[in-house]
């Protein structure tokens, strides 16, 4: 149990600054310490912060592409537009796809993952709109999904940066 991953790097991170980062002389070897540092900085936050970041993010982003496939659907059916059959493929697939059971902690690995394939269908449905822009543009649904998905989009990137904004803080390179 004990050290867990964090402490280890942290004990490391502190053993690096005080030990090893004093003897360094070069200019090279004084930019490449900050770069470890930083790195290492780095792989404690995203240990802490990734993984429940990830399962929010999943979670969100089916939600979404739950959203985006009904109306997929709709817009088929009702001759609106053209080309959705692929990506509601493509999204019902996903949506269906388990990548670690309801009882199980999902490893770091399985949410990546899910993210991945999640995010693969985003892009997919994100394009196939954009093809559609002329014919859905006045539809008021297809703005409403637009701002959902730019919502969604900087929820992401806002949760990401928790594992990255703070890791490259102080000195750099």
């Amino acid at each position: 149990m004990r050290p867990r991953a964090d402490e280890v790097l942290t004990s490391v991170i502190a053993t690096f600054d005080e030990y090893l980062k004093p003897e360094l002389t070069s200019p090279f070897a004084k930019s490449l310490a900050l770069t470890v540092k930083n790195l290492l900085n780095h792989v404690k936050l995203r240990i802490e912060r990734e993984g429940p970041a990830l399962f929010e993010d999943n979670r969100d982003l089916r939600a979404l592409l739950s959203r985006i496939y009904d109306h997929l659907l709709i817009w088929e059916q009702t001759g609106e537009s053209k080309g959705f059959k692929e990506i509601e493929v493509e999204i019902k697939g996903v949506l269906k796809q388990t990548f670690y059971g309801p009882l199980d902690y999902p490893t770091l690995v399985a949410l990546t993952e899910e993210a991945t394939a999640l995010r693969w269908a985003l892009t997919h449905a994100i394009q196939a709109l954009q093809e559609n822009r002329e014919t859905l543009k006045e539809d008021a649904t297809y703005r409403e999904l637009r701002q959902r998905i730019r919502d969604y989009l900087s929820l992401q990137l806002k949760r990401e940066s928790m594992w990255i904004d703070d890791a490259f803080q102080g000195d750099r390179r």
